[in-house]
This record gives C-alpha cells, sequence and structure tokens, in this order.
C-alpha cells in the first residue's frame, strides 16, 4: 500500500513538472489534474518497455519510478523556444510578485473540495 501511494505520488509530481514544459500560466489545479494523467501514462509505458525487455519484475517498476525520478530533477528547466535559452523565463520576476494575492478565493474552495472527492 504504501509503495503504491509513493509510486503514484512520484508519478503524478513528474507529469506535474513536465507540464511546465508546455504550458507556463496554467493554474497549479489544472497542472495536477493533467499532471496526474500524464505521469500515469509515462509510468505505464516506460513500465511496459522495460517489461517487454526484462520482464515484469520488482526491479523494472523501481527502474521505471527511477527514469521518472530522473525527468523531474531540478537541472532539467524547460526551454523557452523565443530566447533559445534553458531556464530563461518569459515574464520578468516583478510582473509574479503578487500573482497569489489578487487570485480569488474560488481557488481555496477548489482545494478544498478536492480532497472530499
Amino acid at each position: 500500500m504504501i509503495t503504491s501511494v509513493a509510486l503514484s505520488i512520484i508519478a503524478i509530481a513528474s507529469g506535474t513538472l513536465l507540464t511546465y514544459t508546455y504550458d507556463e500560466g496554467a493554474p497549479l489545479v489544472s497542472r495536477l489534474c493533467s499532471g496526474a494523467c500524464i505521469g500515469f501514462a509515462c509510468l505505464g509505458l516506460v513500465a511496459f518497455v522495460l517489461a517487454l525487455f526484462f520482464g515484469l519484475t520488482p526491479v523494472t517498476i523501481l527502474a521505471a519510478t527511477a527514469i521518472l525520478l530522473a525527468a523531474v530533477h531540478p537541472a532539467h528547466k524547460p526551454i523557452d523556444p523565443r530566447s533559445n535559452k534553458r531556464g530563461h523565463r518569459s515574464r520578468p520576476e516583478s510582473d509574479r510578485s503578487g500573482q497569489f494575492e489578487t487570485r480569488s478565493n474560488g481557488r481555496l474552495s477548489t482545494f478544498s473540495f478536492m480532497p472530499a472527492l
């Protein structure tokens, strides 16, 4: 049980962080939803390919998890296609300073509703 929860958290985290490569301005709830789908799909695909060659063993599942963790490594920064530099942000930090203060309280109700499901 604990192992499956850990694998799920790793898959969701890797998928959520992968969304930063193609959608910079999405809200966190949207990132978590799409990141869960992307993460589980990537985990299943990587584990399937590894199981084709090595058989479905706990070692292949750990190897698939390690590959997903390598994709989440902080050294991998998204590439901005406009600047051709790794990790370049399109908006300056001064534009982002108040982004959490200006949002409505609807976000709080969304986050409190999700665990209830």
